[in-house]
């Protein structure tokens, strides 16, 4: 950008070029930032809350997916947050392994328990381990919770999260 500052005053169609060339730079990177940002918090989960936004995750999946709860209210954002991400990322696997099929529900009783099913390619416990999903266990005991992976070859793989919803570990009451 400066050499084209620096060059503008002469009007050559190379100082032009770089102009060009530099502000289509400049707002590929930003469309770019725009795009992390909504994967790390996307505008839905922010303005509609987690049934919305798991809803339009869901409809959105490479593998065919359904959503159920019976969310009826905002939770603090962090659990939002941890439990969209949750879901995405098991999303993205359930491609990787092959599935056709995915369920991925969100209930709310004494215990908000969140659980994707998905009929891919089972997985053994090293491969959860390595393949990341075993340390959202820790994302989950934050808040007093659980993460569980079970997955067999006839069964299919199942996560399944749970935040205590009389958790205050987050200095708020969940309900």
């Amino acid at each position: 950008m400066q050499l084209a500052q620096e060059g503008l005053s002469t009007g050559s169609s190379e100082i032009t070029a770089l102009i060009a060339q530099a502000t289509d730079d400049a707002r590929a990177a930003l469309d770019q930032a725009r795009e992390l940002v909504s994967d790390l918090h996307p505008t839905v989960l922010a303005m509609r809350g987690l049934p919305t936004a798991l809803a339009v995750l869901t409809a959105q999946s490479p593998v065919p997916a359904v959503y159920s709860g019976n969310l009826d209210h905002r939770l603090p954002n962090a659990v939002e947050s941890t439990v969209y991400s949750l879901v995405a990322e098991t999303l993205i696997r359930a491609a990787e392994r092959r599935a056709t099929k995915v369920d991925v529900s969100a209930t709310l009783g004494p215990d908000l328990e969140v659980s994707v099913w998905h009929d891919g390619v089972a997985t053994d416990d090293n491969a959860a381990h390595e393949n990341g999903l075993v340390t959202w266990a820790d994302h989950f005991s934050a808040f007093g919770g659980a993460l569980t992976i079970d997955s067999s070859a006839r069964d299919g793989t199942t996560v399944r999260a749970v935040v205590p919803m009389a958790c205050t570990a987050l200095g708020e009451v969940l309900r």
